[in-house]
């Protein structure tokens, strides 16, 4: 299942007992908790949604949110984030503990649904991993391919309503060198960089090549290094 088949699954309120989310990508990651608090009933969000901190809890303080029936909607939804036992270690679980909770799993009320969130890699031998994936999904939030970061950065001009041909933005993805193997850009990143440059064009107004090299990154940094290296000769001429 791909990153849009879960996320339109969540619309349709078809919607599993567990989730794993890891990634590099928060962005992506970020998206989809929030399609998920969506599915709430908004007014009894505040009863029906716990946020966990997956480093600091324990087993008991888990189970017990677990077993806690929603008020007035249909679900109930923990997040849990970064918890310890899906990176290998472990301060506050014992093997007892991991254990019983990997088994507990297979038990998680209908009307619950946890769902796991790691910023960052994961240790995919872990038994947990694989009882997670057996009973729900586990998803690897990672940079988009070619295609679907064409169609990404595409809607999202096109959502603040300026004019840019495919060219420019074939052009504004190499120029950004997201998808470069050592890059560490993130769609946050491009987000903003999009954002700058729609609020520079104005809406109904086209984006070029030279608009976007006049406002990238790489230009600003170019630029900061060439004055630094300027000022920098001019106070050696002068000790000379």
């Amino acid at each position: 299942m791909n990153y849009k088949d879960i996320i339109n699954d969540i619309k349709n309120r078809n919607i599993k007992n567990t989730y794993l989310f890891y990634g590099k990508e928060y962005y992506l990651i970020e998206n989809v908790i929030k399609e998920i608090k969506l599915t709430l009933n908004d007014g009894m969000i505040d009863f029906n949604l716990d946020i966990i901190d997956g480093r600091e809890t324990t087993l008991d303080q888990l189970i017990s949110s677990l077993e806690t029936l929603p008020f007035m909607d249909d679900r109930k939804i923990i997040i849990l984030k970064d918890f310890e036992l899906l990176k290998g270690k472990k301060k506050n679980f014992s093997d007892e503990d991991e254990k019983y909770f990997t088994e507990y799993i297979d038990n998680i009320p209908q009307t619950t649904t946890l769902v796991f969130v790691v910023y960052g890699d994961i240790d995919k031998r872990k038994s947990l991993v694989k009882k997670i994936s057996k009973n729900g999904i586990v998803f690897n939030c990672d940079k988009l391919s070619d295609m679907d970061l064409f169609k990404w950065v595409k809607k999202r001009f096109d959502k603040n309503n300026v004019i840019i041909d495919n060219a420019q933005i074939m052009y504004f993805i190499n120029s950004e060198g997201y998808l470069d193997k050592n890059s560490e850009k993130t769609l946050s990143d491009l987000e903003n960089e999009i954002n700058k440059i729609s609020s520079f064009v104005g809406k109904e107004n086209k984006v070029t090549n030279e608009i976007i090299d006049q406002l990238s990154q790489k230009k600003v940094e170019n630029d900061i290094f060439f004055i630094y290296l300027y000022l920098l000769l001019v106070e050696i001429s002068s000790i000379l």
